[in-house]
C-alpha cells in the first residue's frame, strides 16, 4: 500500500487564471505553411518542458510518471506538477509532503524521498556534490575538459564506481528529447513562410544534436520582425 501526503493546493492556484490565446486577427497573419507547422512546434515544446522536468530535481521524473499513474487520478497533484514542475510551489515550499509504501511485512519506507527545499544545483550537478569539490575538480583540469566542465551546455555527473566526476553535453544527456526535437524543428522550418525562422528553426536544430549554440543563437537574433511567428526553444534560463 502507498501513502501520499500533500497540502492543499487551493490558495496557490486560486492565483492563476486559465486565459484563450489568440483569435482570428492573428490566424489571419499565418500561411498554410505556418499553421500546418504550429503542432510540431507545440511538440516541440513539450519536448523540452520534459528536459526542465529532469534538469529540475534527480528524483523528478520517477515522481512525475509516479503521480501521473495513479488510479484514481489526483488532479490536482498533476496541476500542480504541470505549473510549478516539481513537488514544490510558489513559496518553494513542498506541496507533495511524502510518499511512502508499505511492504507486505508491514514496514514502512519512502518510496520517492522529496527533499524539503528543492536542491540549489538542480539536477545538472551530482545531489552530493560539495562546491569546493567542484571547484577542486575544475582546477585540476586543462584544455577542452575544463571547458566542458564550466560550459552552460554540459551536466556534471559522478561515475558510480570511481565517484570520480565527468561532463557530459546536453546533446547526449538530453538526447531522447533533444533528437525528436531537432526533428521536429526540421520539418517546421520546411512549412514556415519566413524564410529567416526558418533558417533559425534549422539551425537550431542542428545545434540540439551538435551542442554548438552559438550560430543558432545568432540567427534567433536575426528573425524578421515580419515573420508572424516568435519561437524560442534552446538552453535559456
Amino acid at each position: 500500500m502507498t501513502t501520499i501526503t500533500a497540502s492543499p493546493l487551493n490558495k496557490q492556484l486560486a492565483r492563476f487564471k486559465e486565459i484563450h490565446v489568440g483569435g482570428a486577427q492573428y490566424l489571419d497573419r499565418l500561411t498554410a505553411g505556418d499553421r500546418e507547422a504550429i503542432p510540431l512546434l507545440v511538440q516541440v515544446g513539450k519536448l523540452i518542458d520534459s528536459i526542465y522536468i529532469r534538469q529540475h530535481w534527480s528524483g523528478n521524473e520517477a515522481l512525475h510518471a509516479y503521480i501521473m499513474g495513479q488510479d484514481p487520478r489526483e488532479a490536482k497533484l498533476e496541476l500542480g506538477l504541470e505549473l510549478f514542475k516539481g513537488p514544490w510551489g510558489l513559496d518553494e515550499e513542498k506541496f507533495i509532503k511524502s510518499i511512502k509504501e508499505q511492504d507486505k511485512d508491514g514496514h514502512v519506507h519512502q518510496k520517492i524521498h522529496i527533499p524539503h527545499e528543492p536542491p540549489q544545483h538542480g539536477n545538472y550537478y551530482p545531489d552530493d556534490i560539495k562546491k569546493q569539490e567542484y571547484l577542486d575538480w575544475v582546477a585540476s583540469l586543462e584544455g577542452q575538459d575544463k571547458l566542458d566542465a564550466e560550459s552552460y551546455y554540459h551536466v556534471v555527473k559522478r561515475d558510480a564506481k570511481t565517484g570520480k566526476l565527468y561532463a557530459v553535453p546536453y546533446s547526449v544527456e538530453y538526447k531522447d528529447f533533444l533528437a525528436p526535437a531537432a526533428e521536429l524543428m526540421t520539418q517546421a522550418a520546411r512549412l514556415v513562410s519566413d524564410q529567416s525562422l526558418a533558417k533559425f528553426l534549422k539551425s537550431r536544430a542542428d545545434s540540439f544534436i551538435s551542442n554548438e549554440y552559438v550560430q543558432s543563437d545568432v540567427d534567433w537574433l536575426r528573425i524578421s520582425k515580419e515573420s508572424a511567428l516568435d519561437v524560442t526553444a534552446g538552453p535559456y534560463e
